[in-house]
């Protein structure tokens, strides 16, 4: 069992760690030449290889142009790890809330990227709104599938968006150490 788990986990094949992990961006004055320039990594696995990583991005040009997004994003190499997802708009991912009585398993629906909140306005016109699962929404979920060596894991995050959308805290992290094993979500 990990032993940086003090959460009382009662099955012994899942890890639970908990992160705590605040993820804002540091500064909403400058514009970002791309999101990657402030990712926080989370290594679900604590084996030191980063398995998804986060960012939140928010860029007020002035009152009618805004950019506003918080996204959980694969960290592997080949892209294999996924978030619990849906799409909006026809091309737009977004990380899909999950409750402590569902499944994670090789049929969840899952993309590479998932965006916790997404906001954009140009020219005084909201062209994107899409924010309702999460913000300011208290502790919620999203499942996970990451690759450990050549074998998937599943696994849970315990996420937390800010009611202003610009701070997005990874409270818990957790996983079956099973390879191919399903999880329900909030098992510890």
């Amino acid at each position: 069992k990990d032993k940086t788990d003090d959460n009382g986990t009662d099955d012994p094949n899942i890890t639970v760690i908990t992160l705590n992990l605040n993820v804002s961006d540091p500064d909403p004055t400058k514009r970002l030449s791309s999101p990657a320039d402030e990712l926080s990594n989370i290594d679900i696995d604590n084996n030191g290889v980063n398995d998804f990583a986060a960012a939140v991005y928010y860029y007020k040009y002035d009152a009618n142009n805004i950019d506003l997004y918080s996204v959980l994003i694969d960290a592997s190499e080949d892209s294999t790890n996924k978030i619990s997802s849906y799409f909006v708009l026809g091309d737009l991912p977004m990380a899909r809330a999950k409750t402590t009585s569902q499944i994670i398993d090789s049929s969840t629906p899952a993309y590479y990227v998932g965006y916790t909140a997404l906001y954009g306005k140009e020219e005084g016109i909201v062209k994107y709104n899409f924010q309702s699962e999460f913000k300011g929404k208290g502790d919620k979920y999203v499942g996970v599938k990451f690759k450990k060596g050549s074998d998937f894991h599943y696994g849970w995050m315990k996420i937390n968006l800010s009611s202003d959308g610009k701070t997005l805290k990874i409270i818990d992290v957790a996983y079956d150490t099973r390879a191919n094993t399903p999880i329900t979500v909030g098992a510890r």
